[in-house]
């Protein structure tokens, strides 16, 4: 309904409700052809004002005092609802913010993966939207993408920088990162459903990854979803050593290590959008999200 808002703040600064038992088309402040009673009344958050409910009704006379009564002993228990649903919203968007800091702090750590936890979470969530995975699911897999690497904090930056292959001692340290992250993150309960992603985002399909050795099925979905988009995301974007693949060549090298190192479900999923990708790039409809 087109209210007329100085009426709303009058009700909301005067904690009193308003009745207008007969509403005409005629009537200055709102008119609805359907509407012909109308009661507002304030929300109060202890003494601050955060709305009011709007109650029409298609009736002249529509509400009666006894009904009015009843509206009012109902406002204290939605003041609440909105509040607390306010408070889940400002602790949630804290929660992301404090996510996006940390996934900011380990890409930050070496010169060659900056803004690389955000792209593996952007192939991760499209995977797992194109596998039909629950809402919630994909929602871990996007947050335990952009954490997938914070093991590596405690990791000596001069080898997170270094400009040619690391050495095998060098290569077990940094082996160690997926049992570190769940370290870090087992004590906060909000990352509990995420950790044994984490932990085994470098399991392999054969069995041959680490740090638990699990394979095929053994290993969480979110995990193998994970270390796909991962892996895509290092083979295109390239390091100090090497150059980044081609996105042909790194479609094929995907469907080669199909079965030995990836889930080939998992594969096929990720592969069928870039290839998608492709063909509207072609077209000039849409270019290739290099850094998504």
């Amino acid at each position: 309904m087109p209210f007329d808002p100085s009426l709303i703040e009058h009700v909301m600064s005067s904690e009193r409700y308003r009745y207008f038992p007969e509403i005409t088309e005629d009537d200055p402040l709102f008119y609805n052809e359907k509407i012909k009673s109308f009661l507002i009344m304030p929300l109060m958050a202890g003494s601050t004002p955060i709305g009011t409910l709007n109650l029409g009704s298609f009736k002249e006379n529509g509400f009666t005092l006894q009904e009015i009564d009843l509206v009012e002993r109902y406002i204290p228990l939605i003041t609440i609802t909105i509040e607390n649903a306010n408070l889940y919203e400002r602790l949630h968007n804290l929660f992301m913010n404090t996510v996006a800091s940390l996934s900011s702090a380990i890409d930050t750590k070496s010169s060659w993966t900056q803004d690389h936890s955000r792209r593996v979470a952007y192939y991760a969530g499209i995977i797992a939207r194109r596998l039909g995975l629950s809402k919630d699911l994909i929602k871990d897999i996007e947050l335990a993408s952009l954490l997938h690497d914070i093991g590596k904090i405690g990791i000596e930056d001069a080898i997170l920088n270094k400009p040619f292959p690391l050495s095998e001692k060098e290569v077990e340290m940094i082996k160690e990162h997926p049992l570190k992250g769940a370290a870090i993150l087992e004590p906060i309960e909000e990352f509990r459903r995420i950790i044994s992603i984490i932990r085994h985002h470098h399991e392999r399909w054969d069995g041959k990854g680490y740090p638990d050795g699990l394979s095929g099925e053994e290993i969480p979905l979110g995990s193998r979803i994970l270390h796909v988009a991962d892996a895509f995301e290092a083979m295109t974007a390239g390091r100090p050593y090497k150059k980044g693949l081609t996105l042909d060549k790194a479609m094929e090298e995907l469907e080669r290590l199909a079965g030995i190192q990836f889930d080939p479900r998992v594969v096929k999923a990720l592969v069928c959008f870039l290839s998608e990708v492709q063909v509207f790039s072609s077209s000039g409809r849409k270019s290739f999200p290099q850094k998504a």
